[in-house]
Order: C-alpha cells, then sequence, then structure tokens
C-alpha cells in the first residue's frame, strides 16, 4: 500500500492516541513538530486537494471541530485560541 495514512485507516499501523471519528481519524504525529502535534486524516483516500467537492464541507468541518476538541483536551486552551493549521499532502 503506497499511501502510509490509508494504512492506518485500514488499521494495518495503529498509532500513538488513535481515535476513529465519523469522516476522520486522528492520532498523534510520530514525529511532532511542537508540544501537541495531531493528526488529522479523512477516512477516504484523497489523493489531491483539487478533489474536494461541496461533498467533503462534512468532513473538513468535522476536522476542525475534532482539532478544537483535542486542544481544548489537551492544552486547556480558550476555543479561540490558534492556529488550527490544515497541510494537503501530495
Amino acid at each position: 500500500m503506497k499511501c502510509k495514512f490509508c494504512a492506518v485507516i485500514i488499521k494495518t499501523k495503529i498509532e500513538n492516541d488513535f481515535i476513529e471519528w465519523n469522516k476522520i481519524a486522528s492520532f498523534r504525529d510520530i514525529k511532532p513538530a511542537g508540544e501537541i502535534h495531531f493528526l488529522l486524516i479523512p477516512k477516504i483516500h484523497i489523493s489531491d486537494a483539487l478533489e474536494l467537492t461541496d461533498l467533503d464541507f462534512e468532513m473538513l468541518e468535522e476536522m476542525k471541530n475534532v482539532a478544537d476538541y483535542l486542544l481544548k483536551r489537551d492544552v486547556k486552551v480558550p476555543h479561540n485560541m490558534g492556529p488550527i493549521l490544515f497541510h494537503f499532502m501530495y
């Protein structure tokens, strides 16, 4: 399997603090760039950000909500703290 993130979703490799949500999964980065560094990935393979459509809005909204939740859970920060960064890898 070429996509290492798809491998996580099909559970051939479970990362630290892996949580499955409705349309995404989240887990801690194994090489964090900071004290708190989570990866949030869709459960379906998306090879390019240009493939996203209006039908993916709920998934992107869930990513934002989960990011907010994880920040509140792990950092105990105010709701308006940022930044929440989205990276598209391809």
